[in-house]
């Protein structure tokens, strides 16, 4: 798991949920560095997540969720939360009706947010990218005159890492 996933939860998750749709998008997270076995986790998104993650199997709840979808997607991460594990917002991507109030209250689990910090925390994050020289996962470029295909690309949900349009 990556430093954010870290950073949301306070302490090293036994079992993370990441966001992804792809059959082999379940890999992906782990060659990027977002750790081994079990603490990632593919699971899908958007409207056909319901049918796709559910409720976990008996021992296989999640002791940390990353939701990046928000109202639209909040009631899967309940149901996927262990119990008094740790669901962090870090977006709100996906309209939709919100969350069980009863079924959170039934999972314990905490729910945190994740802002983007201060203007002082942003230059720190950008000389620590530089030492370390980061590199963003880049899943595919697309030449300037394909726009319109990056954009489609884009819609598929697909992706892992960054879509990249050059000029």
């Amino acid at each position: 798991m990556g430093g954010s996933g870290r950073r949301a939860s306070g302490r090293e998750p036994r079992r993370t949920q990441l966001p992804g749709k792809s059959e082999g998008g379940g890999r992906r997270p782990v060659r990027a560095g977002a750790g081994p076995g079990p603490r990632a986790v593919r699971h899908g998104c958007g409207p056909e997540a319901p049918r796709s993650r559910g409720s976990p199997p008996p021992g296989r709840a999640t002791d940390l969720v990353v939701e990046i979808g928000g109202a639209g997607t909040i009631s899967q991460s309940i149901a996927a939360v262990a119990h008094g594990g740790r669901i962090s917002l870090v977006g709100n991507l996906a309209s939709g009706g919100g969350m069980d109030l009863t079924r959170f209250f039934q999972r314990g689990a905490t729910l945190r947010t994740i802002t983007v910090g201060s203007r002082s925390d942003f230059e720190q994050m950008n000389r620590v990218i530089s030492q370390i020289r980061l590199r963003p996962v880049i899943d595919r470029v697309f030449p300037f005159k394909e726009t319109p295909d990056a954009f489609s690309y884009l819609e598929k949900g697909a992706r892992f890492g960054k879509v990249v349009i050059s000029h």
